[in-house]
């Protein structure tokens, strides 16, 4: 299934519009690299009853396994938990297809999907086609750091409702250099914002959100933030057009 064209309609017309807020210097405009993928957001499943909220230890060992699968298959680009979830949201994952059904199809593999202890939820997600390196930088920044891979920094996760009005947000100055992901969504959240944010903490972006003033606090819908671990790679995003470069050091912020 191809994406709607007024999904990616919009997404270039939001993507646009923050590139050009956020170019380093000016020059002839020219329209993003987009790619479609698949986000998914893995919520805490009704298999998970009683005091183990993951049930077996080795069910959960599996599902690691199978996420490092799909990841060196090259179809998992992004993962990571929430932060001390205190909803039933537990973490996100990002695949390179189009389609929520092959997403779909890919997850029924997933011992803890199977198992009913997580459920996932897929948006349609049209970002910058860049999004695709990111597995090539985390090899690259473990084999400068000599390290076997496996840390992880804190990021934060953002999904806004109306997007329209948080890209007008985002454009502040006092959030903008703080955007390494950006993307429009799809069914069933149309015309919504997915961004990944270089904070490591909720009240950060609150404080930031009160120096943008009433731009930021506008619009149809709440803000969905979520503290996040993943690879400390994609520091080395920064979206503007600049092309990504894989971080200097695996340290984390």
């Amino acid at each position: 299934m191809r994406p709607r064209l007024d999904l990616l309609a919009l997404a270039v017309l939001a993507l646009q519009a923050l590139t050009a807020c956020l170019a380093p210097s000016p020059g002839e405009a020219v329209g993003p690299n987009l790619g479609a993928f698949t986000l998914v957001l893995v919520s805490e499943g009704e298999g998970t009853g009683g005091s183990d909220r993951f049930g077996a230890r080795g069910v959960f060992e599996r599902h690691r396994a199978f996420l490092e699968q799909e990841a060196e298959a090259g179809r998992l680009l992004v993962s990571g938990p929430f932060v001390q979830a205190r909803s039933a949201q537990r973490g996100l994952l990002v695949f390179d297809l189009e389609d929520p059904d092959d997403v779909a199809q890919v997850l029924a593999g997933d011992p803890a999907v199977s198992a009913g202890l997580l459920r996932p939820e897929f948006y349609p997600l049209v970002t910058l086609g860049s999004l695709r390196d990111l597995p090539g930088m985390e090899q690259q920044r473990v084999r400068a750091s000599g390290g076997e891979g496996g840390d992880s920094r804190r990021f934060l996760v953002v999904m806004v409702e109306d997007g329209q009005s948080a890209i007008e947000a985002l454009q502040h100055p006092s959030i903008a250099p703080t955007i390494l992901v950006l993307g429009q969504l799809g069914e069933p959240s149309p015309g919504g914002l997915f961004a990944i944010l270089d904070l490591e903490s909720a009240g950060e972006l609150s404080a930031r959100r009160r120096i943008a003033g009433p731009v930021a606090q506008t619009g149809r819908g709440a803000w969905r933030v979520w503290e996040w671990f993943s690879t400390p790679a994609l520091e080395g995003f920064a979206f503007g057009g600049v092309a990504p470069q894989p971080p200097s050091s695996s340290a984390s912020k």
